[in-house]
C-alpha cells in the first residue's frame, strides 16, 4: 500500500480545469433541497459541491469512474484528491472520508493508496505512467476503508483531478499541460534542441530549468506534433480570460522569480497552473540578460520584416505585456506551445 503526502493547493479549480473528464458513480446520495451530490461535482473545482455515495453505511465498496479525454501522445503520472466534503472544517468532520482507495485501470487492479485524513488536497503518484490509448483512459476508484464522520455515515469526495502530460515524440521529453478557458497549453517552456536555439548562458542547467531560447524562425517550427506556436490573437484570448491587469501575477510560478528593487517578492500565485518562469533573453549579437527577472515568449505573428510580436512578464509587474514594436527575429526567447 502506498502512502501519499499532503499537497497544499490554493483552490482545487486550478487543477480541475486541466482536462476533460466524464464522471459516473455506483451510487449517489439523494438531493437535499437544491443541493445535489452527483459524480460530476468531482470535476467542477467548486469546494461547495461534492460527490457523496448513496448506500446505507459508509460506502465501502462503492466506486467513482473517470473517463479521461486527452490527446495524442498524452499520459498521466499522478492525480490530486480533495478528500471529504471540504466546504468548511465542520462539514468535513461531520461526513466520512476515504482512508484506503483502490485504483483500477480498465479492469486491471493497479494499486491501493492510503489517503491522509486531511482537509487539504493531496497528490498521488501512480506506480507507473498511464498512457491515454486512443486519446482516452478509463479509471475506477473503489472505497476500501474510511475515516468515520462525526455526525453522518455518508462518505464524500469534493474533487479529483489529473496532471496530463504531453510527450514529444522527437526526443521523448514530457511536458505538463493545462487547460485555461478553451485553450490547452504546455505548462512548461519548450526544451526541444533545434538549430538556432540555445540554453541561457550556454549552460545545460538553464535549459533544464527554463527551457531553451529560440530565434523566431526556429520557434515557428519548434513545437511538437499537434501543438503550435501561439498567434498574437491566441495570446490575447489567454489574457482576456484571466484579465490583463493581473495575468502576470496569476501566470507566474510561485517560486523562481527575483525580488524587485524594493525587496518585494517577484513570485506569482500561479492560479491557473501556467507556471511561468523568468527564462531571460538572448541577444542576436551575442550575450544574455534578464534571467530571474523577466520571462519572454514568442508569438507567430510578424510585426515588421525584422521583428515579430512577443509577450513578457517582469518580476515587479502584474501584467502579461505585449511588445508593441515586436522583438528582433534573430533574438533568442522562450516558447510556449498551444494545442492545435
Amino acid at each position: 500500500m502506498r502512502k501519499i503526502s499532503t499537497l497544499a493547493i490554493a483552490a482545487l479549480a486550478i487543477t480541475a480545469t486541466a482536462q476533460s473528464i466524464e464522471w459516473t458513480a455506483s451510487s449517489t446520495l439523494a438531493p437535499q433541497g437544491k443541493t445535489h451530490y452527483d459524480a460530476a461535482n468531482l470535476g467542477n473545482g467548486d469546494n461547495s459541491n461534492t460527490w457523496c455515495e448513496g448506500v446505507k453505511g459508509q460506502g465501502i465498496g462503492e466506486r467513482v469512474n473517470a473517463k479521461v479525454i486527452g490527446f495524442a501522445n498524452a499520459h498521466i503520472k499522478s492525480f490530486v484528491i480533495a478528500n471529504g466534503y471540504i466546504r468548511n472544517q465542520t462539514t468535513w468532520k461531520n461526513n466520512s472520508r476515504i482512508k484506503t482507495l483502490r485504483l483500477y485501470v480498465g479492469d486491471r487492479h493497479l494499486s491501493d493508496f492510503s489517503i491522509s485524513d486531511n482537509i487539504k488536497p493531496q497528490t498521488i503518484q501512480f506506480p507507473e505512467t498511464l498512457p491515454l490509448s486512443q486519446n482516452k483512459l478509463d479509471l475506477s476508484f473503489e472505497i476500501m476503508e474510511v475515516y468515520p464522520g462525526s455526525k453522518y455515515d455518508d462518505l464524500c469526495v469534493t474533487g479529483i483531478s489529473f496532471d496530463i502530460y504531453a510527450v514529444d515524440s522527437r526526443d521523448a521529453q514530457t511536458y505538463r499541460t493545462v487547460k485555461i478557458g478553451t485553450q490547452t497549453w504546455l505548462a512548461q517552456n519548450l526544451n526541444f534542441k533545434a538549430d538556432d536555439s540555445k540554453c541561457y548562458g550556454n549552460k545545460d542547467s538553464n535549459c533544464a530549468k527554463y527551457g531553451r531560447l529560440y530565434t523566431w524562425e526556429t520557434a515557428k517550427k519548434a513545437c511538437p506534433s499537434g501543438w503550435h506556436l501561439p498567434s498574437d490573437e491566441e495570446w490575447q484570448t489567454l489574457e482576456d480570460f484571466v484579465g490583463n491587469k493581473v495575468a502576470g501575477t496569476k501566470f507566474k510560478a510561485k517560486s523562481g522569480w527575483n525580488k524587485d528593487d524594493k525587496g518585494k517578492s517577484g513570485n506569482g500565485t500561479d492560479e491557473y497552473g501556467f507556471s511561468a518562469l523568468p527564462g531571460g533573453y538572448g541577444f542576436s549579437g551575442g550575450g544574455f540578460d534578464y534571467v530571474g527577472d523577466t520571462g519572454y515568449w514568442w508569438s507567430s505573428e510578424e510585426r515588421y520584416d525584422f521583428s515579430a510580436f512577443s509577450r513578457y512578464i517582469i518580476n515587479y509587474g502584474s501584467i502579461l505585456f505585449r511588445d508593441r514594436d515586436g522583438d528582433r527575429k534573430t533574438n533568442l526567447i522562450s516558447v510556449r506551445c498551444v494545442k492545435d
